[in-house]
């Protein structure tokens, strides 16, 4: 087996070693090799939102760029609650509206501390977000939506998954369609997430079986398609059928998804988020 396995030189006690050029080279290389992998691999980390207005994080040890002499550090593990004031470039006294927020770590001469910038993170490594785009010495933990009023989404994520405290509405409909009806998701996972985790209930008054389809992306047919849930058939009087279902979907359209019904028939759609993952 070649080197690092094999030694290169054997040193013995009591004797003057010959550090030579390529052992020096062969150990930076070897440092190197070991340490990649590490530094392209997500950061570790624990995010919840209690309250709608602060993000607490915990960040497992990882490799970073200092932001002060450029090197790759080891950051041991840190923690904070982050509000407005982590803003950056100008920290707030409240949380921008309508808009993705991302975290980010920062290393200086050795210190951590924390940013939260509307900067998406870069994510052209296997759509791996690692650090804030064109600034590799803020390294990315998690992401947050503020809404309308400048709320955060109450909920929590580990090393990526995240779960809703409360529903994401992106569907609500009081007829069906029988073709398919692209719907936009962003307010609900940003645009880097790989897969999201919906729910649907409501009721129809279709008179035979009446079928919920969502797909990521359109493509197949009805045949192929991801099934959200089935209403039985409505007897035309009474209480109609109501049905409710869960699936988990690739994002492979970044951030939107598509439906139909197998009838118009629909008395009540809604189609939520509970989660997503990046």
């Amino acid at each position: 087996m070649a080197w690092p396995f094999t030694p290169l030189v054997s040193f013995l006690a009591g004797l003057t070693p010959k550090i030579t050029a390529e052992f020096l080279n062969s150990v930076q290389s070897a440092v190197n090799a070991v340490a990649r992998p590490g530094y392209l691999d997500q950061t570790r980390c624990k995010y919840l939102c209690p309250d709608s207005a602060t993000a607490q994080v915990v960040v497992s040890a990882t490799m970073t760029k200092d932001a002060a002499t450029s090197q790759i550090v080891f950051c041991e593990y840190a923690s904070a609650t982050l509000t407005p004031a982590h803003l950056t470039p100008t920290p707030a006294m409240t949380w921008p509206t309508s808009r993705w927020l991302y975290a980010y770590l920062v290393c200086t001469n050795g210190v951590a501390s924390f940013e939260v910038s509307e900067t998406a993170p870069y994510t052209t490594i296997a759509r791996t977000p690692l650090w804030k785009t064109a600034d590799e010495t803020r390294r990315y933990l998690v992401s947050f939506y503020s809404d309308g009023s400048g709320n955060l989404y109450r909920g929590g994520s580990i090393c990526g998954r995240y779960t809703y405290g409360d529903r994401v509405p992106v569907v609500s409909v009081g007829v069906g369609s029988t073709s398919l009806v692209p719907t936009s998701i962003a307010t609900a996972v940003p645009p880097h997430a790989l897969h999201v985790e919906i729910q649907g209930y409501g009721d129809s008054t279709y008179t035979s079986s009446n079928v919920v389809y969502v797909t990521p992306d359109g493509v197949g047919s009805i045949s192929t398609f991801p099934i959200l849930f089935v209403w039985t058939a409505y007897s035309g009087s009474g209480d109609r059928p109501w049905a409710t279902g869960s699936l988990t979907l690739p994002l492979l359209n970044l951030d939107s998804i598509q439906w139909r019904t197998t009838s118009t028939g629909v008395s009540s759609l809604v189609i939520n988020v509970m989660g997503w993952e990046e």
